[in-house]
């Protein structure tokens, strides 16, 4: 079979070394000239630029069963990855097996992804880990086995924050962000094979640590954690990305045997009667060749030219299906767990409710508040607490401890504030996957195109969500399973009150008639869409924040065009006195509940029958936890968010119809609709 190699670095040049001593033929494929010519002056061999695409453009291998070995920089795994799936499932590229290098991917989000697309194509993979070939780490596999197993296992995998400055003018700030899997999945690997079994119960921790220049660490530069193996091996880990210090995997087995790689090129054991080390064996590299890769190879090509029998793996290899629950079970927690960097734009009251639910969140994220105000500030202080384990208040100038990568922005700020604040936000930050806006959105229309725009050139999923209060939390686990008929398809909305903001509410419960209702693509009230809506309004009044107003009574109604029933009713008007607020839930088959804000109580009312359901206000814990969930998923399942390209299909409507009454009271619209 053909040999591909892909990748003329550094990496490259090793396989280049390691295929040549066992005599396998191989055509080396790199993208810029002056890698060829480095590849080509390092192993005498020859190599083809222009890249793999350009390569196969030509279909060289048509026909031919071919090995590919992929050795290329983490930023560039997928875009490889994605060449060979697609000339295999076209048919002008026959791969009989794949070997990537650790660790697959930037993160372990996009490895995740990697193994996905290539066990849908089907490729017998393997992720090379090269240092399980070291002969001190099968020297030491050997010891373990032969005394029962391991019972203890502890690794390190330390940097100094010096490297990270110098490793800037070559890496990428992903690249940098992300080195704990980069770098720390070497050890952390090679601590799990010794260990054997398969992880069980992995917990992770991590702060921010303070390194010499932070402009250059990783934002997470301390690592602490433990696990536990199918085997019964107790694992624990620890690093600090700020001194000098090697990698170091230490073991004690079953025997109360005590044994440590530390270089991990070096296998020393304890001498119990003196507490000193001694050494066992050390591995080196043999000329040209990179300690355990010759191993590898070996082990890898007989696992794919069927010198193995089917199915069989050889010791030490890891497997496509095998590295994917690694990644979920151990590099997820370990280096991207929920504790992610989560900013929060605004330090009010629905910022302090989300808070409470992060904090509650296991491996709770990093919240950095942007909150200006030192009063608000002050007031969050007082609710959390001056020491808060993972949050950090910033105002506007303090950029120091602002994160290079962000899994959520989540907006709180008021309408007027949104716009320009999101926008700063989103200029700071170098990564943000998710951006998770309060409702209502923006007081300009035209700050929904730009916003949108911005997000979809940088690919930010984007989106609007109805769960922030305990009460919807309650409510939709009640009512999202209702069973909708012919008669009628939607579970219905109705709300009557006084002395609340129909402008800042409306959208809400708009939003949260979509999401009961799983209409994802939002709410069409375009001429020709399934939905109509309409709104009458009575006089303005001054809204408490100052320069924005709020309709003093009105009445919004969304219409099911089709059966022209009423689904969506809000009803507002201010008044000292008047009838308690309520909300109403219909449902099929007479169903129904009813809700007085604020209330520590519902009532479902089913078929004449009631029943007092309480509401759990503990649901309030789980929303930053169904938060940073769902932005990571797909459309399909996010049952507390709409994107943000929903909520304008019935957002940028309404706002056009507040904006006339308010244009017929003498408001002056020209910088946008003035509502809180």
């Amino acid at each position: 079979m053909r040999v591909l190699l892909v990748g003329v670095g550094g990496m490259g040049i090793d396989y280049a070394h390691a295929l040549a001593r066992h005599g396998i033929e191989f055509t080396a494929v790199g993208r810029s000239e002056e890698g060829v010519a480095r590849f080509r002056s390092a192993t005498s061999f020859d190599a083809v630029g222009g890249g793999l695409a350009n390569y196969l453009s030509s279909k060289p291998l048509l026909d031919i069963p071919v090995i590919v070995i992929v050795c290329v920089r983490n930023t560039q795994v997928r875009e490889t990855v994605q060449v060979l799936l697609r000339d295999q499932s076209n048919g002008t590229l026959q791969v009989a097996g794949l070997l990537i290098e650790k660790p697959l991917g930037i993160d372990p989000q996009e490895a995740s992804v990697i193994a996905e697309e290539i066990q849908t194509v089907g490729i017998r993979t393997f992720i090379a880990f090269n240092r399980r070939f070291y002969g001190v780490v099968r020297r030491l596999k050997e010891i373990t086995e032969k005394d029962g197993g391991v019972e203890y296992v502890h690794c390190e995998f330390n940097e100094w924050d010096q490297r990270f400055i110098r490793a800037s003018r070559n890496f990428s700030s992903n690249e940098i962000e992300n080195w704990d899997f980069g770098n720390g999945c070497h050890v952390i690997d090679t601590a799990l094979y010794i260990a054997g079994g398969i992880p069980v119960d992995f917990r992770s921790h991590t702060t921010r640590g303070n390194c010499l220049d932070m402009s250059n660490c990783p934002s997470k530069c301390v690592y602490g954690g433990s696990g536990v193996t199918s085997h019964g091996a107790l694992i624990t880990w620890k690093s600090y990305f700020r001194f000098k210090g090697p990698w170091m995997v230490e073991v004690v087995t079953s025997k109360k045997m005590k044994y440590k790689l530390s270089p991990l090129e070096t296998l020393s054991r304890m001498d119990c009667s003196t507490g000193k080390w001694e050494v066992v064996m050390n591995s080196h590299r043999e000329g040209n060749l990179r300690q355990g890769l010759s191993e590898m190879i070996a082990a890898f090509y007989s696992a794919v030219s069927r010198t193995c029998q089917d199915g069989e793996i050889p010791s030490g290899l890891v497997d496509i299906s095998t590295y994917t629950m690694l990644l979920q079970r151990v590099y997820k927690t370990i280096c991207s767990p929920a504790r992610s960097n989560v900013v929060i734009v605004g330090g009010g009251n629905v910022a302090h409710r989300y808070i409470q639910g992060f904090s509650s969140v296991a491996n709770a994220p990093f919240v950095f508040v942007i909150e200006p105000f030192a009063l608000q500030q002050s007031k969050l202080v007082s609710k959390l607490g001056a020491n808060h384990p993972s949050l950090t208040i910033l105002d506007k100038s303090d950029t120091k401890w602002f994160p290079k990568q962000t899994a959520v922005v989540l907006s709180t700020t008021t309408a007027d504030a949104r716009f320009d604040s999101i926008m700063k936000v989103l200029a700071d930050s170098t990564e943000v996957e998710s951006v998770v806006l309060e409702k209502p959105t923006f007081q300009r229309l035209e700050h929904w195109d730009a916003f949108i725009s911005e997000v979809s050139a940088r690919q930010i999923k984007a989106f609007s969500t109805a769960g922030g209060c305990t009460m919807f939390s309650n409510l939709m686990n009640i009512v999202s399973g209702w069973r909708k008929t012919e008669k009628q398809p939607f579970t219905t909305v109705c709300v009557n009150g006084t002395n609340w903001g129909l402008c800042c509410n409306a959208v809400h419960y708009l939003a949260q008639f979509a999401i009961l209702n799983g209409l994802r693509d939002g709410l069409d009230v375009s001429p020709t869409g399934p939905f109509i809506l309409s709104g009458s309004f009575q006089g303005l009044k001054e809204a408490k924040r100052s320069g924005c107003f709020e309709v003093d009574a009105g009445t919004i109604q969304l219409f099911h065009r089709k059966s022209g029933s009423v689904v969506l009713t809000l009803r507002c008007k201010h008044e000292e006195t008047g009838v308690q607020s309520s909300i109403e839930y219909r449902g099929a088959d007479d169903v129904f509940v009813t809700y007085t804000p604020n209330s520590p109580t519902a009532v479902l009312v089913r078929q004449e029958e009631t029943t007092v359901i309480e509401m759990d206000i503990s649901l309030i814990s789980q929303l930053g936890e169904h938060l940073l969930n769902e932005t990571r998923q797909d459309t399909m399942n996010r049952p507390r968010l709409l994107t943000i390209q929903a909520l304008s299909t019935f957002e940028k409507p309404l706002m056009s119809l507040f904006e006339q009454h308010f244009r017929k009271n003498g408001i002056n619209t020209s910088r946008g609709v003035p509502i809180s």
